[in-house]
């Protein structure tokens, strides 16, 4: 504890020579039009050919391969919106790849499409994403995370038009969707296409080497400077909803939603009585593992500043289950970012959790912060935990080092508990040079953090990893991912021995969509610190993929077999997808694992009927079983078949309606509507 201390204060000391650590990039004023151009995908409007700043050329994003269709982008603002316009050029349009039609869905990234950047804090340290499609499929990502309903994120506008040879793209963001400083005349903007066929995309402007991956690009991002920003509306929009089951399970629920803007930058939620249903979980797999796994987290309240939170080791927000209120403040400012949260739930299982994390950027690279969790349980003894972090950036010549430390105590009724210091230093380049990672680290066998997802307590030891990965733009190797893991840890309480392991992998794939992976992981691991047994596990697997490029047909096999927890594995799994007709697909996965005399199966088939961009029918039928008490059945073993019809809206009501029930292990009969509409 005392060296990790030591570490952190030399990394506060250093913190204010770090600010000069951003690289220079080009600054442009934004040009202002007078008359707004109509968005309707058609670039005759004045804006474009006489007002708007031209993009003067694009690059290729992450290699030096030549560009092979041309791309013209315009980019200009008024005082409410930022416009910008595509004109994509395709000599090829029968290689071209548009698929999606559902607005949001994150598959119109492996489409063919257009990505407007926004860096609105003009920090360099994050940013939001607009991307279009050929169809004109819109779907986005803004800084932070936020919920689904369109109304609730924010709206905004796209248009498409195809012409000879290509299609032209407008797009209308409102100012007002975005979080700027208060007074913000200047914005990070880059603008980027790609094409399916192609692995690297084009993108202006030209970023160096250093700034080659999507986590460092934005250090590299243009500043347009003169805008003129509408000051934000200190209004709430309010996302009543009203629920109704009938059947196995009858009730009725309303509650609501409250988003409101507390600054331009901070954003506050409150949630009364909420309803955490989801029309789809992610669900876990059944591959062994000696610890439980981890799964994301879809409910739309915990969605909203997902990224302002602190790590799943100490929140981990599926620990949450039903809520009568939870309230939060999330946003950022500059190189700042906050985010809090408290849930409260009464009755039998009456709980009071609270969350906080604060992180302070410097520079490109450079953080510190803090994060504290407090959680309270009727019948149970309060827990809390508490972190200090801070990381030490450099940059040296094409790759960027980051040296990280942090420092956790946890508490039990207020008594001190086990402590989490960690030391690591990582190093990443562009494509195709080695990343790495090594670390320390120790957690002893009384850390408390019932909130969190903490995996193997009672070690300490080193880890560390080193890896290669690039998209090519020639020849038959569309890309390749190599990695080398090693553990090394002892018991934190004695010095004895607790595990030594190493997993290595191969993963190549074609420029014509096939995939072709091997990986082995081998070991020795002594589970229980009381028992002489060390396990010598060892598992070689491989996995096959086809048709990986496309929306609808994608397919694999994957196979393993080896040794663990001192008995026989052998494991299969087999997925694919199909098109039944251009707006219905099907996709089913089997997965059977054998584990000495235990034997599990997970069977999951999903079926989506597009009926527009916004609505949509589907369903899915979710069987686990097995023999024995396998660890990763346990109490979820049955089968549950549910339906659903959704109805997004970009001002009405949303609808959804259940035929059983998504959370449920086995099958509901069970009828739920739910309406909601955001005021």
């Amino acid at each position: 504890m005392p060296r990790t201390f030591f570490l952190l204060l030399a990394l506060s000391l250093a913190m204010p020579v770090l600010a000069s650590d951003l690289p220079e990039r080009p600054t442009f004023p934004m040009p202002a039009v007078s008359v707004a151009p109509k968005i309707d995908g058609d670039l005759s409007d004045l804006a474009w050919t006489k007002d708007a700043f031209v993009v003067p050329e694009f690059f290729r994003f992450g290699s030096d391969a030549p560009i092979s269709e041309k791309t013209e982008a315009y980019l200009c603002a008024d005082g409410n919106f930022l416009y910008a316009a595509f004109k994509c050029f395709d000599s090829h349009p029968e290689l071209a790849r548009a698929s999606e039609t559902q607005r949001g869905s994150r598959a119109v990234w492996d489409d063919d499409h257009i990505t407007l950047i926004v860096d609105s804090q003009n920090s360099r340290r994050g940013s939001s994403s607009f991307g279009v499609n050929s169809l004109g499929t819109q779907t986005e990502f803004l800084e932070g995370g936020t919920a689904d309903n369109i109304k609730w994120a924010g709206d905004w506008k796209a248009a498409v038009k195809p012409f000879e040879g290509g299609y032209t793209i407008e797009l209308a963001i409102p100012f007002a969707l975005l979080r700027y400083p208060k007074g913000a005349k200047a914005m990070g903007i880059m603008v980027n296409r790609q094409l399916n066929r192609e692995r690297n995309a084009v993108s202006w402007p030209k970023i160096p080497a250093a700034g080659q991956s999507f986590q460092t690009r934005v250090q590299f991002i243009p500043e347009f400077t003169g805008l003129s920003v509408p000051k934000l509306a200190a209004r709430p929009t309010i996302l009543p909803f009203v629920l109704a089951s009938a059947g196995d399970g009858t009730r009725g629920r309303v509650g609501l939603d409250v988003k409101y803007p507390v600054s331009t930058t901070l954003t506050g939620v409150l949630a009364l009585r909420p309803d955490f249903q989801t029309i789809e979980n992610d669900v876990a797999g059944i591959n062994f593992s000696y610890n439980e796994q981890f799964v994301p987290d879809r409910r739309p309240f915990f969605a909203e500043g997902n990224e302002f939170f602190p790590q799943p080791d100490l929140f981990y927000s599926r620990r949450l289950g039903a809520l009568d209120d939870a309230v939060k403040l999330v946003g950022k400012d500059g190189n700042r970012s906050l985010g809090v949260l408290r849930a409260h739930a009464s009755g039998v299982n009456a709980r009071e959790s609270n969350i906080i994390n604060f992180r302070e950027g410097v520079g490109a690279l450079s953080q510190f912060g803090f994060s504290a969790v407090d959680d309270r349980r009727t019948g149970q003894p309060g827990t809390r935990a508490a972190r200090f972090f801070g990381d030490w950036g450099q940059s040296s010549g094409d790759r960027q080092n980051i040296l990280s430390v942090s420092q956790t105590q946890t508490w039990k009724d207020d008594q001190p508990q086990g402590t989490n210091p960690r030391i690591e230093l990582r190093s990443r380049g562009p494509q195709g040079k080695a990343r790495y990672r090594v670390s320390w680290e120790q957690l002893d066998d009384d850390f408390t953090s019932p909130l969190g997802l903490v995996q193997d307590r009672n070690r300490k030891g080193v880890s560390a990893s080193v890896g290669w990965r690039s998209q090519l733009d020639k020849g038959p190797l569309g890309s390749y991912d190599i990695d080398l893991d090693v553990r090394d840890f002892d018991r934190q309480t004695d010095g004895s021995f607790f595990l030594q392991d190493t997993s290595a992998s191969v993963y190549g794939e074609t420029r014509r969509g096939i995939g072709l992976g091997v990986g082995y992981q081998g070991g020795r691991r002594k589970s229980d610190p009381l028992l002489p047994t060390i396990y010598r596990d060892r598992a070689l697997g491989g996995q096959l993929g086809w048709n990986k490029r496309q929306l609808f047909s994608q397919g694999g096999l994957g196979y393993r077999s080896g040794r663990q927890a001192g008995q026989s594995l052998q494991s299969w799994s087999a997925q694919q997808g199909i098109l039944v007709s251009r707006p219905f697909s099907l996709l089913g996965s089997y997965s059977e694992q054998s584990l000495g005399t235990q034997k599990t199966r997970q069977t999951l088939l999903t079926g989506t009927y597009r009926l527009s961009p916004y609505r949509a029918l589907s369903g899915r039928l979710v069987s686990r079983n097995g023999t024995g008490n396998d660890q990763n059945v346990g109490p979820s073993q049955g089968t549950n078949l549910y339906f659903a019809y959704s109805q997004r809206t970009r001002g009405g009501a949303d609808l959804f309606v259940l035929l059983g029930d998504p959370n449920a292990a086995e099958t509901r009969g069970t009828v739920t509507v739910k309406v909601l509409r955001a005021l």
